[in-house]
């Protein structure tokens, strides 16, 4: 995932109009297995099929992309320049651009992914019911969170999400709809040399993931940067994202959200006390050396001195324990609340986790 602010991108690990709602509704529900009513939430977004016009841009409609670029300046910077490699400037009348258009259009992984495209996602509707539904959540939690118009593109295996800043402030949410084409698509043969297409990331790149990786874009901009560097600050923090993803998606499983396999799912439920014990045996929690807690943190096949069939991220697993467990004793906290907790080892303490 990338997050894009006015013009700059870089890379990070893997956006209105409302009614005015009385102030209990930004509080947070923390109650596990609680789900508020966002019925009478009113949300103003936009859905745009970016993947669809730029397919009209292979056909030499290229008139179009005049007017585009004027009432979206931001968004075709970024995307011609920064995702999909075109360096010359965005002109239908320069035939350098033209040239180098028709050559990515032409270009047969491309083709692939467009076809493919086509074939899933010509009705997006049931997907944006869902992202709709979340935004509403989303509305419910931080109520002066701007919503985002949504951006959906063909990225040419560039970026699976993007957030960014148009000229007029609104922010706008990208979803890279490539990356969202199915377990059985080839991936790895489409970019061999390329580690994040491995058999292993590749799994979850599928249309359940989408809506979950859309909101992960969101949370991971809302949640920021760790406070701290030792594993006991990392989990804690990927366990609060993974809690307020939870929160905009209630009716989603925890494996879809901690893009986990049922499998795998059941292995960190099963094994929860062996793999908290570990940590403590291993004296882990206070480890900075990224070699040593690397696979506990980020994506990995299995985690480090634990079985096989584990999975990676199990310390994410359980920093979201301690979040529900700490919120559970804490359910007068909003989200707002729970983010400006930033001592790891404090949240640890008050919320006597024993698995």
């Amino acid at each position: 995932m990338i997050l894009i602010r006015k013009g700059v991108l870089k890379k990070v690990l893997q956006i209105v109009f409302l009614l005015y709602l009385p102030f209990v509704l930004s509080r947070c529900t923390s109650q596990k297995g609680t789900t508020p009513d966002v019925s009478g939430i009113k949300i103003k977004t936009h859905f745009y099929r970016i993947d669809q016009q730029m397919k009209q841009l292979t056909l030499s409609h290229l008139d179009s992309l005049g007017i585009w670029k004027q009432k979206h300046p931001q968004f075709w910077s970024i995307m011609i320049h920064e995702i999909l490699g075109i360096k010359r400037k965005i002109d239908p009348r320069d035939t350098g651009f033209i040239h180098q258009w028709k050559l990515l259009s032409q270009d047969t992984v491309y083709r692939i992914l467009q076809h493919k495209i086509d074939s899933l996602y010509t009705n997006f509707t049931p997907y944006e019911s869902q992202i709709l539904q979340s935004l509403k959540y989303l509305k419910y939690y931080f109520p002066d969170r701007q919503i985002p118009d949504v951006y959906l593109v063909h990225s040419n295996l560039g970026v699976a999400q993007f957030l960014f800043e148009e000229k007029s402030g609104r922010e706008g949410l990208g979803i890279g709809l490539d990356f969202y084409l199915g377990k059985a698509f080839p991936y790895h043969f489409l970019a061999p040399f390329d580690p994040l297409f491995s058999k292993y990331n590749a799994r979850h790149f599928d249309p359940p993931h989408l809506v979950r990786g859309a909101m992960w874009a969101l949370v991971d901009d809302i949640a920021g940067t760790p406070v701290g560097q030792r594993m006991i600050d990392l989990m804690v923090h990927n366990g609060k994202k993974l809690y307020i993803l939870q929160k905009l998606m209630p009716q989603t499983p925890d494996s879809i959200l901690i893009n986990y396999t049922p499998k795998e799912m059941k292995w960190v439920e099963n094994n929860t006390k062996e793999i908290w014990a570990l940590f403590l045996n291993e004296k882990l929690l206070y480890e900075s050396s990224s070699k040593k807690i690397n696979t506990y943190i980020n994506p990995a096949p299995s985690s480090r001195n634990m079985p096989s069939e584990s999975p990676g991220r199990t310390a994410n697993w359980v920093g979201w324990q301690i979040i529900r467990q700490y919120m559970h004793r804490h359910p007068e906290y909003s989200l707002q609340e729970l983010l400006k907790q930033n001592d790891a080892q404090k949240i640890l303490l008050d919320s006597k986790y024993k698995p």
